[in-house]
């Protein structure tokens, strides 16, 4: 068995790389995983100036993940970019006989194909590996959600979520339907508008966005109602356009805790202790925008990786576990 870690951080977005200094900072033994090529989670693809976050000023979201970069170099945090975790699992056990965590990894760019007969790839000639830990820390944040009828890539002219993508589309002379009434519907409605879009239409069953965002919007643009959305012939409700934006809001990315008694609501997002952000299965820890549990913003991520890893500590030291970097330092 491979060495043992005091926690194991899944993502590297704001909410990861906080936790991951933090329990660095400690004392304590951490490895952060990322799945993208370099950390920063959704901030990498985020252009806007960032005029919410106070200590940051004239920074866009890019600006901020590479300052983030910077912060867990100068940790000298173990950072692996390009790993996908396949699984993890609350079965391992140490040499004292302290339960803990297999996390079972692998290159993100190789063939994986998920936990399916992962036992017989575990130490062969396969990319997946294992690795064990105390504490499992998920942050691997969210992703965009799909419109029925769309697994895996979207048809051409049909953008879901925002980010760069919709930064370097062409609008320039082509008609544009939005779908979403939340304040990413709005503001790229906005965004297709000013960038030279024949005409721009914004569908959305219910309107939830700032009114700041509403009232730059014509009422004329704006239909209300259910959404009849084809993606192949690219129609709503009939209306044929050269381009659909789609903005449902998000879902959680945490795919590989399927067979851990996680509690979670509706919509798949994890419940937490909002005093330890502790989820129902001891020593797993989720934070930021995979538990919803506050506004999701850059602050309240970072703060909640703090929450963690200061709990983390806690139950290191009340619970009798020897931390990896006193074993070390023997």
């Amino acid at each position: 068995m491979s060495k043992w870690w005091d926690a194991i951080v899944i993502g590297a977005g704001p909410a990861g790389a906080s936790c991951a200094v933090w329990l660095k900072q400690l004392g304590l033994t951490v490895l952060l995983v990322e799945s993208a090529p370099e950390p920063g989670g959704l901030l990498r693809t985020n252009s806007y100036l960032d005029v919410w976050t106070v200590t940051s000023p004239d920074q866009t979201g890019q600006d901020m993940a590479r300052h983030l970069a910077r912060q867990i170099q100068n940790a000298g945090l173990e950072l692996r970019c390009e790993t996908k975790v396949l699984k993890v699992d609350s079965d391992a056990r140490d040499k004292q006989g302290e339960s803990g965590f297999t996390v079972t990894l692998c290159c993100a760019s190789s063939d994986c194909a998920g936990p399916d007969g992962l036992q017989d790839r575990v130490g062969g000639a396969h990319s997946a590996y294992a690795e064990y830990a105390r504490h499992v820390v998920i942050a691997s944040g969210v992703r965009a959600r799909s419109p029925a009828g769309i697994e895996g890539a979207a048809p051409a002219g049909i953008l879901v979520g925002p980010g760069q993508q919709v930064m370097q589309y062409p609008f320039q002379g082509l008609s544009v339907a939005v779908l979403g009434g939340g304040d990413n519907a709005f503001e790229n409605y906005l965004y297709a508008r000013d960038q030279g879009a024949r005409n721009v239409k914004l569908f959305a069953r219910t309107v939830r966005a700032q009114q700041q965002f509403v009232n730059q919007v014509p009422a004329g643009d704006v239909v209300a109602g259910d959404i009849d959305l084809d993606t192949q012939a690219r129609t709503v409700n009939g209306e044929p356009f050269d381009c659909i934006l789609v903005f449902y809001g998000w879902e959680p990315c945490a795919d590989y805790i399927g067979a851990l008694p996680v509690q979670r609501d509706s919509r798949g997002f994890i419940h937490v202790s909002p005093e330890t952000t502790e989820t129902s299965v001891p020593g797993l820890y989720a934070i930021g925008e995979v538990t919803q549990r506050t506004h999701p913003c850059v602050p309240t991520a970072m703060a909640d990786g703090v929450i963690a890893a200061k709990a983390i500590e806690r139950r290191i030291s009340q619970g009798n576990f020897i931390s990896n970097a006193e074993v070390q330092g023997s």
